[in-house]
């Protein structure tokens, strides 16, 4: 799944066992999440697309990129 990239191994809202992934491919990550969770023996309790916010898409757009 090329198009996922996980992000910050931290809970991003001080929820424990919660993970955030960004992607450019919704439906991709939809299938390959969950498989790739069942093939590694883990379980997955919930899935959750969410779009981003105005203000995350404004940061992203006047960020800087990573070097």
């Amino acid at each position: 799944m090329e198009s996922v990239q996980a992000g910050e191994a931290t809970s991003p809202h001080d929820r424990p066992g919660i993970i955030e992934l960004t992607t450019s491919n919704a439906e991709e990550a939809q299938r390959g999440i969950p498989a790739l969770l069942a093939a590694r023996g883990l379980a997955l309790r919930s899935f959750e697309m969410v779009e981003p916010t105005l203000e995350e898409v404004f940061v992203d757009l006047v960020s800087e990129p990573d070097r």
